[in-house]
């Protein structure tokens, strides 16, 4: 009795509570390990049937952590990239701007030299 009503427990949250036991579909894992396995065995390898087996069902024992690690950094990638490209961007502004400085300083010394010169013929 108390093996079937734990059971029962089990079953009930599983279809009331489905994000519970979150997972990946079987389609998407078998599809990141068909990848993984793909890119962790050598091709020139006598066995290499073999070991893309090994490396699939390695993969699909622990599909869900591999899937999320890798997902994890995807993302932390992104960010990288987008960071390197607000800073690119700084940089540019900051070259633009330090370019600038110098055009209006460059002005302002002519300007005082064409007035010292008008002063200096009047």
């Amino acid at each position: 009795m108390r093996k079937s009503f734990s059971l029962f427990i089990i079953f009930a949250g599983v279809v009331l509570f489905p994000g519970i036991g979150i997972c990946y579909e079987y389609s998407v894992r078998h599809a990141f390990c068909s990848d993984y396995a793909r890119n962790r065995t050598g091709f020139p390898s006598s066995s290499f049937q073999y070991d893309l087996q090994v490396a699939y069902n390695k993969c699909m024992q622990n599909a869900n952590q591999l899937i999320n690690e890798h997902e994890t950094q995807k993302r932390r990638s992104a960010e990288r990239a987008r960071m390197m490209q607000l800073e690119s961007e700084w940089r540019q502004k900051e070259i633009r701007r330090q370019e600038d400085a110098k055009k209006r300083e460059e002005e302002l010394r002519i300007r005082r030299q064409t007035n010292d010169m008008t002063n200096y013929f009047y």
